[in-house]
């Protein structure tokens, strides 16, 4: 779907960028001390055992936030802002704490959708993850998923909830259709930049509304 790429793309780009400017702060010395790759290789040479600690590149804050006056690409200004509702929240809290899907049993689809939002605005990817139907995985796994969602691309939570705020603050709005059978429904509703977007559940056993996965 066209705004997920958006999101991807321009989130791609902000991290592109940090770490463009990692590589260029500061004065270069005349003499450079051998880099940590140099340093790694030279020892694997020497027949040394190494042992590797991913550590994650620091990101200057103006990458993080959209309201920093260098932030890198423009996300469209709201009228709207995304949100959960009191009840909702408390939906979230338990479930974010519990991680138990039956925090969510009874609870009306759009508003399991916009628990879903949530979870994904705040990093919670575990529990984003689990909120999708698995009957619509098609064999993707959790790990994947944090794996492919990583902090480095998925961006700040300032910066989520800005594009939360573009694609789903009239998400209320929409027009929830169901199915025949009562256990599959579809939202339709407009973003703030009127495009068209549709967001579909299905029920599982417990009769909890869960997000289909394949819509984007």
């Amino acid at each position: 779907m066209k705004i997920f790429r958006m999101m991807i793309v321009s989130v791609m780009c902000v991290m592109l960028l940090a770490l463009a400017a990692c590589g260029n702060d500061g004065e270069e010395a005349q003499v450079e001390p051998p880099s940590e790759i140099d340093q790694i290789l030279q020892a694997i040479e020497e027949g040394e055992d190494i042992e590797l600690t991913p550590v994650p590149p620091e990101i200057h804050e103006r990458y993080l936030d959209p309201d920093h006056p260098e932030f890198p690409f423009y996300i469209p200004e709201t009228v709207g802002v995304f949100e959960l509702s009191e009840a909702e929240r408390a939906y979230y809290d338990e479930y974010i704490l519990t991680g138990d899907l039956s925090a969510l049993e009874g609870i009306e689809p759009v508003s399991v959708l916009r628990v879903w939002i949530q979870a994904g605005i705040d990093g919670n990817l575990e529990h984003e993850f689990n909120l999708f139907h698995p009957d619509t995985l098609d064999g993707e796994t959790l790990e994947a998923y944090l794996e492919s969602n990583s902090p480095e691309f998925a961006g700040s939570p300032a910066i989520r909830q800005r594009w939360a705020n573009v694609f789903f603050s009239h998400l209320e709005d929409g027009e929830f259709v169901v199915d025949a059978d009562g256990s599959r429904g579809t939202l339709i509703f407009y973003t703030e930049t009127e495009e068209r977007i549709s967001l579909s559940v299905r029920q599982n056993e417990a009769g909890i509304w869960l997000v289909e996965r394949g819509f984007f």
